[in-house]
C-alpha cells in the first residue's frame, strides 16, 4: 500500500491538497487566535478505497452548489474522529457534533458545512477520513443518503 505524505502551513495550501485528493470547497481556521497553523493529510490507497489521515488546527470546510457544479465528486467520506470532535451540518443534520467512537458519513454531491475541532486544552485535531466512491457505496447501502450528517457509534456496529 503506497502511503503519500501533503503538508500545509495555511488553510489556503491545505484547501488546494483537498481539492486535489477529495474535491474543491472552502476551508479556514476555525481558531484565528492561533498564528502558526500546520495541517497534514497522509493518504493511502486500500484496493478501491483511498484512506486518509487529518491532523493540524481546528479547521472549517464548506462545499456549496457552486463548488459541486464546478466539479462533481461521485465521493462519500466516512469521517472518524480520533482527537477533538467534528461538527456536521448535512441535509436534516445541523451541527451535529461527532466525537472519538464515533463516525459520520458526508456526501460530495450534496452541501455540506464541517469543522475539525479539538478538545478543550488541545491545540490539533485528527481525523481518520475513508473516501469511498458512490458507486460503491449505493451497491451496498442505497438509502445512503438518508445516513449522510447524522452521528453513528463507531463501536456498537450501528455503523
Amino acid at each position: 500500500m503506497e502511503r503519500v505524505d501533503q503538508a500545509a502551513t495555511s488553510e489556503q495550501e491545505f484547501g488546494e491538497i483537498f481539492a486535489r485528493d477529495y474535491y474543491c470547497a472552502d476551508s479556514y481556521a476555525v481558531d484565528r487566535a492561533v498564528s502558526k497553523r500546520s495541517f497534514h493529510l497522509a493518504k493511502a490507497q486500500a484496493g478501491l478505497v483511498p484512506v486518509a489521515r487529518f491532523s493540524g488546527y481546528a479547521l472549517g470546510v464548506r462545499r456549496t452548489w457552486k463548488h459541486i457544479r464546478q466539479g462533481p465528486s461521485n465521493l462519500y467520506v466516512i469521517w472518524f474522529p480520533l482527537e477533538g470532535s467534528v461538527s456536521v451540518t448535512q441535509d436534516e443534520a445541523h451541527g451535529e457534533v461527532v466525537s472519538n467512537q464515533q463516525m459520520v458519513i458526508t456526501c460530495g454531491d450534496r452541501p455540506f458545512h464541517i469543522k475539525a475541532l479539538t478538545d478543550t486544552g488541545q491545540s490539533r485535531s485528527s481525523q481518520l477520513h475513508i473516501l469511498v466512491p458512490k458507486h460503491l457505496m449505493r451497491t451496498h447501502l442505497p438509502e445512503i443518503d438518508r445516513l449522510c450528517g447524522k452521528p453513528y457509534s463507531a463501536d456498537s456496529g450501528e455503523a
